[in-house]
């Protein structure tokens, strides 16, 4: 193969600038992600069962349902919470279970109990739960030129189309502020005085407040739609509905037995940022989509809002889940621009040549590139897994190409014809590069295959060690001898471009005296065998003992310079209490003067059941989001807080 390739060199560079091509254009459409997508084998069953205290839930919805769907199938153990008007039951299944059948018998199952469940229970929802699902933006919206009880309608009206036809927006939930309500406050003396019931009332306003399509007239060579209009324009003509007849036949409209107003539903939740009520907005982005690039689209949407309703509203963003993935991203990236360079000196000490590094560099970046189109071949992402094993990957990358340029630098020695002796060089060490990649990919291949949280989480890390160095094989046997015989790296003795004299001398000496002290330490070794078997008998086993004592943990801990505090008020809390209390908590963070922004949410929005069910809910529930300034630590504001 090598042959081949030296033989037409001109193809060769060709062949790898199209791979370079390639590699680049798959790096831009690789997906970034701060970790791989892991997809938790598990169903969240939520029930709503409107203003019912959390011990009726527990013994009338979430009992029933609970026994029911422990008999699914591959279910390694069922967790439920019973909250105020909503049951929350989680079941978990086993890592291999084909979720999209187990999906299917859930809901079986919770069909099947639904009979047994009081008649008000509303319509149970399987939902499978995805980690990656977790909000990407947060946005709190702040009133500028209206009232704060006009804030929710102008949001939805206004606001969330914008986001809503951003690229990668899957759902955007809206928490805090007002939202409008007509209320019908019935007088049950003057009701039951008209022999009327509370269903007569609600059946009579439902009847009375829809339009419908009535056919269509002929006038001549036209046709023309009819409907009838009988939705409420306002709330006088709602009091004129007719809600039944006296025992004398004369009509009882809504007004006799009652008042309409137009108000605000009962609020369950509420939001505040540095102190101010304002109306908070959770993203969240479709499955599968780049987090970053849709981040990106929607920081440009309010951008576009707050130009275009400056006079009405503000919005700030609170959380953003891109900035810290691009700044992980951003590390890793400059983690293996600082591993070539430090490879280029220590290359450069050893070989004494400025030139004769550049060929690994250059292979270097060719084989990480050949890795990118791999990856996105395979459907991964760019995420803190991946590029650690393309740090990883980076040394041994080197470590190939190293051995068959000093190869063939050896044989040039003996050999002035330098075609052959860069053939000669690479097959002589072609059999060591080949077991050596092999001996690396059988290490971590098998963790690709490895199931559970563990193989989910690795299997990219592996994959992609993997194939940087089948790359790293490719271009050792292939682009490293051909470069050999460019003309530019074609210098040798006299003509080889070298390191000033004073310097060299030096390196010289520092490698005579490094052989020397590599040799001494040999003949000791070799001398006392029996010593060193020993030393290793004592040192290995105390290093298993060390492992021992060593914490572990799924994941590192990483101080992001933001944190959340969650507070949980006595069951049966209102939401003004809450809200009180949540408020003093967020008022003393800022007092410490270590927060860029403090945002706060009180209670629930019934909608984020269904977006998030595996959040905290409850009028009795808060959560405050902490944004410190920069330079300031998260370890030690949550310890100062």
């Amino acid at each position: 193969m090598t042959e081949f390739f030296l033989r037409r060199r001109v193809t060769t560079l060709v062949f790898f600038l199209c791979l370079v091509l390639f590699g680049g254009i798959s790096l831009k459409r690789l997906k970034i992600d701060l970790l791989p997508d892991i997809s938790f084998p598990t169903l969240t069953i939520i029930t709503v069962y409107e203003n019912v205290s959390p011990g009726e839930i527990e013994t009338l919805v979430t009992r029933p349902i609970e026994e029911m769907v422990s008999s699914v199938s591959g279910v390694d153990r069922v967790t439920s919470e019973s909250l105020e008007g909503v049951s929350l039951i989680t079941a978990r299944f086993r890592w291999g279970t084909d979720m999209d059948q187990a999906s299917i018998q859930m809901r079986e199952k919770v069909d099947l109990v639904k009979g047994s469940l009081p008649q008000d229970v509303k319509k149970s929802i399987v939902l499978r739960f995805d980690p990656n699902n977790a909000p990407i933006l947060q946005v709190a919206a702040r009133p500028v030129g209206i009232p704060m009880e006009e804030m929710r309608p102008f949001i939805k009206k206004n606001i969330l189309p914008y986001f809503e036809r951003t690229d990668g927006i899957a759902a955007v939930s809206v928490s805090g502020g007002l939202e409008r309500q007509v209320l019908v406050h019935v007088d049950r003396g003057r009701l039951e005085a008209h022999n009327l019931g509370f269903a007569d009332l609600v059946s009579a306003i439902s009847s009375s407040n829809f339009n419908f399509p009535a056919g269509n007239v002929r006038r001549g060579d036209r046709e023309v739609l009819v409907r009838t209009i009988g939705e409420y324009a306002s709330i006088p003509s709602m009091e004129d509905t007719v809600v039944g007849m006296s025992k004398a036949g004369v009509p009882v409209f809504l007004r006799s037995v009652g008042s309409v107003t137009d108000g605000f539903r009962e609020r369950t939740s509420m939001s505040y940022y540095n102190g101010n009520e304002s109306v908070m907005l959770i993203l969240k982005k479709e499955a599968g989509k780049n987090t970053v690039a849709v981040a990106s689209g929607a920081r440009d949407a309010i951008e576009e809002i707050n130009l275009k309703f400056k006079d009405q509203i503000r919005l700030d963003t609170v959380a953003d889940q891109s900035v810290f993935i691009v700044q992980s991203i951003s590390d890793l990236a400059i983690s293996g621009f600082l591993a070539l360079g430090i490879c280029y000196l220590v290359l450069l000490y050893f070989l004494g040549s400025l030139k004769e590094p550049l060929i690994i560099l250059t292979a270097v970046p060719v084989s990480i590139m050949v890795t990118f189109i791999l990856m996105y071949w395979q459907g991964l992402t760019l995420n803190t897994m991946s590029l650690g094993g393309l740090d990883v990957a980076v040394g041994i990358i080197v470590d190939s190409s190293t051995v068959v340029l000093e190869s063939i630098f050896e044989v040039r020695k003996t050999e002035p014809d330098r075609f052959k002796a860069a053939l000669r060089g690479t097959r002589e060490v072609a059999s060591s590069v080949l077991v050596a990649t092999i001996s690396t990919c059988v290490v971590f291949l098998p963790v690709g295959f490895v199931e559970g949280m563990a193989g989910a989480l690795f299997r990219e890390f592996a994959l992609t060690i993997t194939y940087a160095m089948i790359a790293s094989l490719l271009v050792a046997m292939t682009l490293v001898p051909v470069l050999t015989l460019i003309p530019y790296f074609n210098s040798h003795g006299e003509e080889r471009i070298r390191i000033p004299e004073a310097l060299n001398v030096k390196r010289e000496r520092s490698l005579d005296w490094l052989q020397e002290r590599y040799g001494h330490w040999l003949r000791f070794s070799f001398g006392r065998r029996k010593h060193l078997f020993l030393a290793m008998g004592i040192i290995i086993p105390l290093t298993l003992l060390l492992i021992y004592f060593t914490p572990s943990e799924l994941m590192p801990e990483v101080d992001q310079g933001e944190f959340s505090v969650k507070l949980v008020a006595p069951p049966g809390t209102p939401l003004d209490v809450t809200a009180r209390v949540a408020s003093q908590f967020a008022e003393e963070i800022q007092k410490t003067g270590l927060a860029a922004h403090v945002a706060t949410r009180v209670g629930y929005e019934e909608k984020d059941l269904v977006i998030n069910p595996t959040g905290d809910f409850g009028l009795n529930r808060a959560e405050i989001f902490v944004k410190l300034k920069p330079g300031e630590s998260g370890t030690d504001a949550v310890d100062h807080i």
